[in-house]
């Protein structure tokens, strides 16, 4: 898997688990899992990175790992090669960075942020 292999690449120690895929998702999916394995792993590891289909976002084991406030977790169930290429790998980060700087200062300082005032400070583009 080409995670694990680029995980290596910047020293990282990767770990891929697998499963069966419960029937369900959440806490209604866990009691088709090993629910305390999963927890053991998860509780050793810095960053979670969700790729299955069946996800395990809002389950008894996912709200202890969270609560433990170590690990970093994204969930990207369902994502494919094309989309992390496209949500992941070609983004301008000092671009984004930009943006959500902008957008936080816009936040912060109105009390309602419409289409027209982003347009206004020329951070909507289109027609």
């Amino acid at each position: 898997m080409k995670i694990c292999e680029t995980a290596h690449k910047i020293s990282a120690k990767p770990l891929l688990l697998y499963s069966s895929s419960p029937p369900h998702v959440g806490r209604a999916g866990e009691h088709y899992l090993p629910k305390d394995a999963l927890k053991s792993a998860l509780l050793e590891c810095d960053v979670w990175i969700e790729l299955n289909q069946k996800w395990l976002l809002y389950s008894s084991v996912y709200e202890e790992v969270v609560k433990s406030n170590k690990v970093r977790y994204i969930c990207l169930v369902g994502m494919n090669k094309d989309m992390a290429v496209r949500c992941i790998g070609r983004l301008n980060v000092p671009l984004l960075l930009e943006f959500q700087v902008k957008l936080q200062e816009l936040t912060k300082s109105a009390g309602v942020v419409g289409l027209e005032e982003l347009k206004k400070q020329g951070m909507y583009t289109r027609s």
